[in-house]
């Protein structure tokens, strides 16, 4: 994503020229030009798919990371400037989106949380399936993501090794896992070598190891 508003306002009036840009996120139309513009920081485009991977949704992971790594690339229809004009008209809010990578045909599920962990964790572990929550909290579309693969019979959860430590995201775990079991499919929390606190970093560790074997 880059950094001059000039520069996003290039992509998104060159995609508009292909493509119909009402309902997508993150874009939005010149309250005096009518051209449309793309909102969001600097940073990379991180995207959130479905099992037959089309993209949902954009997160950006920020090359200014002072206050959070991660936002959603949206574009508000209702936030307005400081003198109560619209500041994204015509614009659509991003929605809380699950990333489903790997094999989608798979009967085991892991889930975690972040795209980016999920892709990596996913190439580590030989493709294995993954779906990945926004955040722990975020949990709105992981049923409908579980549905939409007929094949599971088991969920893994893998979130951070300080995240299951920690009291106030211990709660939303127990949350996620009563209500993944409502639907019938075991849940397992499994943990590990706490020196490597996410999955990704377990399993790049654990690829190291093998192969210096």
């Amino acid at each position: 994503m880059p950094v001059r508003q000039t520069e996003k306002n290039k992509i998104a009036q060159r995609l508009a020229s292909k493509h119909d840009l009402r309902g997508v996120p993150g874009f939005y139309t010149d309250l005096v030009s009518g051209e449309w513009c793309l909102a969001g920081q600097a940073g990379i485009l991180v995207p959130f798919c479905t099992a037959a991977g089309y993209i949902q949704g954009l997160q950006i992971r920020l090359d200014n990371k002072s206050k959070r790594k991660y936002r959603w690339l949206s574009s508000n229809p209702k936030h307005q400037h400081k003198d109560g004009t619209q500041k994204y008209p015509n614009g659509t809010a991003a929605r809380t989106w699950v990333h489903i990578t790997g094999d989608h045909c798979s009967s085991t599920a892991h889930i975690t949380e972040g795209a980016v962990k999920g892709d990596v964790s996913s190439f580590l572990d030989g493709n294995s399936l993954y779906i990945c929550v926004p955040g722990v909290s975020s949990i709105n579309h992981l049923l409908p993501a579980i549905r939409s693969l007929p094949n599971i019979e088991r969920v893994e959860s893998l979130f951070d090794m300080d995240q299951i430590e920690d009291e106030k995201y211990s709660k939303a775990l127990l949350h996620m896992i009563k209500m993944l079991k409502s639907l019938g499919i075991p849940v397992e929390q499994r943990q590990w070598n706490p020196d490597y606190n996410g999955v990704d970093e377990y399993k790049a560790y654990c690829r190291a190891a093998r192969l210096a074997a």
